[in-house]
């Protein structure tokens, strides 16, 4: 049924022909027979019987006298759901159709003693049947529109970076939660406001304002800092692409990534590899060739000057020493002390 798909040319319109006039209900069963309409109808003689009927069944179009006996047509209107409805009145003028047309029905046909507007029924029905179809095409397209809306807000609103959604001015249309978070700003006070006045820095504005112009090219990926509401610089990772619509732009969408741990750990790396160069650097120094004296063993340096060996490496390795005697020169130097020493290990071994 119509209500609820479009019909295929094999289907049958399922008609109710609301009239309490029999020999108006026999004209019309007799000119769909002699013209072989192949409708699917039922017929009713009284507004409670149709307003039952209608309550039972979903019919696509609903032809009915104004006047029902028991009632008038504009009583069951509540109760035909999606159906199409003309009204047919004998009272011989079109105020009482045009008044039914404005409470909802589709159109309307003049009773005249021959029964001639049987024959433009047909093309009136037919009429309604493509004014249905088109309706219906029109909720699909209207739903599409609206499914595809809700999902591009689903993407927007729950990406878990700061977003935003601006229009062909740069002008602030929509944030996310998240850009919320982080920028501290709340959609209230600063949609329809530019976003370079609120979160470039001063000394980015070109920066920024040289982005803007990329945009326009295509797609913009760029680290840089940016400002919170507070007035807090953070580190963000900017991806922004162009909204296009029939070629032309109409608006950006741009994402601001946190990047604050990230250069943490770069700078902490940097600054790794730079100690670890020194290292080298020291490394290669001590594998050169050193001049050592034989006899006191002090080292001379690249300005020929002599100095304790401790004293070199400490300068050019940047090391600390502690000092102490080995036990060969303990023995040679202080042989008493070294003696009861060496009594007292090897008791306690």
């Amino acid at each position: 049924m119509l209500n609820s798909k479009v019909k295929t040319q094999d289907e049958r319109i399922k008609i109710l022909l609301a009239e309490d006039d029999l020999v108006d209900q026999m004209a019309f069963q007799r000119y769909l027979q002699e013209n072989n309409i192949n409708y699917d109808y039922h017929i009713t003689s009284s507004l409670a019987e149709t307003i039952t009927e209608l309550q039972r069944t979903a019919f696509d179009i609903v032809i009915t006298d104004y006047n029902l006996g028991d009632g008038i047509a504009l009583d069951f209107f509540p109760f035909a759901g999606s159906a199409i409805i003309i009204i047919a009145t004998g009272e011989g003028t079109e105020e009482i159709a045009v008044n039914a047309m404005k409470q909802g029905a589709y159109d309307y046909l003049i009773k005249d003693r021959d029964r001639n507007y049987l024959k433009v029924l047909p093309i009136t029905v037919n009429n309604a049947i493509n004014y249905r179809r088109q309706q219906i095409e029109s909720k699909r397209n209207l739903e599409d529109i609206k499914q595809s809306r809700n999902f591009f807000l689903s993407l927007f609103k729950g990406n878990p970076e700061p977003s935003v959604y601006l229009d062909s001015d740069h002008k602030i249309v929509d944030i996310n939660p998240r850009f919320n978070q982080i920028f501290e700003y709340d959609l209230a006070e600063i949609k329809g406001k530019h976003i370079d006045s609120l979160i470039i820095p001063t000394e980015n504005l070109e920066e920024a304002a040289e982005l803007n112009v990329k945009l326009t090219e295509g797609y913009v990926y760029h680290d840089s800092e940016r400002l919170t509401k507070s007035g807090h610089k953070i580190a963000v990772s900017i991806s922004a692409a162009p909204i296009l619509v029939d070629g032309k732009q109409i608006g950006s969408f741009v994402i601001y990534k946190d990047i604050r741990v990230r250069k943490k750990i770069e700078e902490e790396r940097e600054k790794l590899i730079l100690e670890l160069r020194r290292a080298l650097e020291e490394v290669k120094t001590l594998s050169d060739l050193i001049p050592i004296c034989s006899h006191c063993k002090k080292v001379r340096d690249d300005k020929g000057y002599w100095t304790q060996v401790e004293d070199y490496l400490a300068k050019k390795a940047d090391l600390n020493f502690s000092h102490g005697i080995c036990p060969d020169c303990m023995a040679l130097l202080y042989p008493g002390i070294y003696e009861k020493m060496k009594s007292k290990k090897e008791k306690s071994e």
